[in-house]
């Protein structure tokens, strides 16, 4: 049973994740950029957005807190879009400060609520004749995050490629910003 959920949490980041993939890069462009250079800091805050998913999946199962699909559909593109224009607007420099820091997590914790309240319902239909849910809420955040964890390499690697031909500049966070929220109109009107 823990395998299953397990995998459903894996491909939930590759099969139409694209919302988790948009708000990983969002994240991942000031440590790369901003020669941040933490991945400590940047995996914690991962883990924020997983354990922000584990709880807003674990009221849903307990019937304690539900919205509709649509809304919380309706939610996610602004919860990219917030990480986007912050990390545009606040300098990369004040990143490292204790109240960034406590910002960036909280907020990392709050937006992994809503993203894991858009996939509650299809969790909920998943577990709820599982005799031990428990376990299976457990396998589907551990398989999301180790799957968050894949995709945040890959773009902290692939990143820091581009980063030796586009050294930081305000501009370069902003255009990168830029297609990631052109990529959020996309995914909240076409999609």
């Amino acid at each position: 049973m823990f395998s299953t959920f397990f995998q459903h949490g894996w491909h939930h980041i590759f099969e139409g994740g694209l919302d988790h993939i948009l708000y990983l890069c969002a994240l991942v462009i000031p440590y790369v950029f901003g020669k941040l250079n933490d991945l400590k800091s940047l995996l914690i805050l991962i883990t924020a957005f997983t354990i922000g998913h584990f709880i807003s999946l674990s009221l849903a199962m307990g019937k304690l807190f539900f919205l509709s699909s649509e809304t919380v559909e309706s939610i996610i593109p602004w919860t990219i879009a917030a990480t986007a224009l912050y990390n545009i607007a606040v300098p990369i420099k004040s990143h490292h400060s204790s109240n960034s820091l406590f910002i960036y997590y909280s907020s990392a914790l709050f937006f992994g609520l809503i993203h894991g309240m858009a996939y509650s319902n299809d969790v909920f239909q998943l577990i709820k004749d599982s005799t031990d849910y428990i376990l299976g809420l457990l396998g589907f955040n551990l398989g999301l995050e180790l799957a968050q964890i894949l995709v945040t390499s890959i773009l902290f690697i692939l990143l820091h490629c581009i980063s030796r031909y586009l050294p930081y500049s305000k501009s370069i966070m902003v255009r990168l910003y830029s297609c990631i929220l052109i990529m959020v109109l996309f995914i909240s009107f076409i999609l």
